[in-house]
């Protein structure tokens, strides 16, 4: 049940805040360094290569690594690439430490659903899913809103945002929860095979991706430019990230 996975839960909420930290904190500094909107737009293209560049690669690797030690090196690299982009503030850099952030966060996000999903009985797996999803998106929402307190400026935010996946990673290890171990990788058919299979569910992914890419990288910039402050802007992206809550509430309240 959902008690069970309270754990998961836990940990997807912290790592969520982490999440929806780091995204408007990039995106709004580069812009406060004088950075192009297309610079910017590159920027945050890099953590979706990331994503890309992992996604594949990742049914194999928990065959062979296995769940857990695979989660302890996703949250690692993002726990420590986020305060590098303080210590090392050069663009070029910074379009890689986004490629990593993509490679952590990917092995994250995946890893805890595949938790949530193995873990549930067939009639509860879509309910624990939504329970799942909003919590996610609740740490997305209150991420926004400690950079909104905290600002863009300091050395703080960024150690926060490194410190904030430790303890998500300290959540499931102090309960010892662990999720199930995986014997198989499952369903070898590559990407276009799969988005063949079900067209209508890959599709609204991409759409549901591009749009959550835009607005978490984009609409923060677009924000200043009509002259509201940093901190009223990450705000704004709350209000988005709490859209996502309540309709994430509403399916598993029904």
């Amino acid at each position: 049940g959902v008690v069970a996975l309270l754990p998961v839960h836990a940990a997807a909420a912290v790592f969520g805040l982490a999440y929806g930290l780091s995204a408007p904190l990039i995106s709004l500094a580069l812009h406060e360094r004088g950075i192009t909107e297309s610079v910017i737009g590159a920027n945050a293209a890099m953590y979706a290569l990331g994503v890309l560049a992992m996604a594949p690669r990742l049914p194999g690797s928990i065959t062979r690594w296995g769940s857990w030690p695979l989660l302890v090196f996703g949250v690692l690299v993002v726990a420590l690439t986020l305060p590098l982009f303080w210590l090392l503030p050069w663009i070029g850099v910074w379009f890689v430490l986004r490629f990593l952030l993509g490679v952590g966060s990917e092995t994250v996000m995946v890893l805890t659903e595949t938790w949530v999903s193995s873990s549930s009985e067939e009639a509860r797996r879509s309910t624990n899913i939504a329970v799942y999803t909003a919590r996610l998106s609740a740490g997305f929402a209150i991420g926004r809103g400690i950079l909104s307190v905290l600002g863009t400026h300091s050395w703080v935010t960024y150690a926060v945002g490194g410190v904030l996946p430790l303890i998500a990673l300290g959540v499931p290890a102090a309960g010892r929860a662990r999720p199930r171990a995986v014997t198989e990788s499952g369903d070898s058919r590559g990407l276009l095979a799969l988005a063949a299979a079900a067209p209508l569910a890959m599709a609204g992914t991409a759409l549901n991706a591009a749009l959550e890419a835009a607005g978490l990288s984009m609409l923060p910039i677009y924000a200043v430019q009509q002259g509201w402050s940093p901190a009223s802007a990450s705000l704004l992206i709350s209000t988005l990230m709490l859209g996502v809550w309540m309709t994430a509430v509403s399916l598993f309240s029904r």
